[in-house]
């Protein structure tokens, strides 16, 4: 990638298809919260946004991977919080556009049960909402989780970030005192 990629000349906080590449990658989820993000146009929506361990980029969790983490994890998301997902780039149809997305691919930390049956909703269109309504379906046949004690909002702990090191590509591993 060049100076001159567009990744690069316009950074985000969130992370995007392009960021994967073309393989998937799986993170640690740290915190997931509801809060307004600014799209375009000049106006704020209230979104689902999953936070990770080992890189700042947040994930916009629309309702697709929303039901997706619901099927893996419970339907309360905090079930979802401390637990490892595999996302992938993946084509949706957006009006007439087709554009890139993130798509939750799987989990290695999710019950036997719930990976099964998320994968069973994963084959088959994904596009058009053909996905959501799948997960919805297997979301309402699989057996309820009691999530964690919690108040309001979950949070792994985690080690403090240091403040001047260069952020890692995102879903790269990297341990404290690796040379970037």
């Amino acid at each position: 990638m060049s100076n001159l990629d567009v990744s690069v000349l316009y950074p985000s906080e969130y992370v995007k298809a392009a960021d994967l590449g073309d393989k998937p990658t799986t993170v640690k989820i740290i915190k997931i919260e509801r809060d307004k993000v600014p799209m375009s146009g000049g106006v704020t929506e209230m979104c689902t946004i999953v936070h990770f361990e080992k890189t700042r980029k947040k994930l916009i969790a629309g309702k697709t991977n929303g039901y997706a983490l619901a099927v893996l994890f419970g339907s309360d998301l905090a079930c979802a919080i401390g637990k490892r997902v595999t996302l992938t780039a993946d084509v949706d149809t957006f009006g007439r556009e087709r554009v890139p997305c993130i798509r939750v691919l799987g989990s290695p930390d999710a019950p036997p049960e719930r990976l099964d049956a998320y994968q069973r909703a994963w084959r088959g269109k994904r596009e058009k909402g053909a996905l959501v309504g799948r997960l919805k379906q297997a979301l309402a046949r699989l057996a309820p989780v009691t999530p964690p004690p919690i108040d309001e909002e979950r949070e792994v702990e985690r080690e403090p970030e240091p403040e001047v090191e260069p952020e890692p590509e995102f879903g790269a591993a990297r341990e404290p005192g690796d040379e970037a």
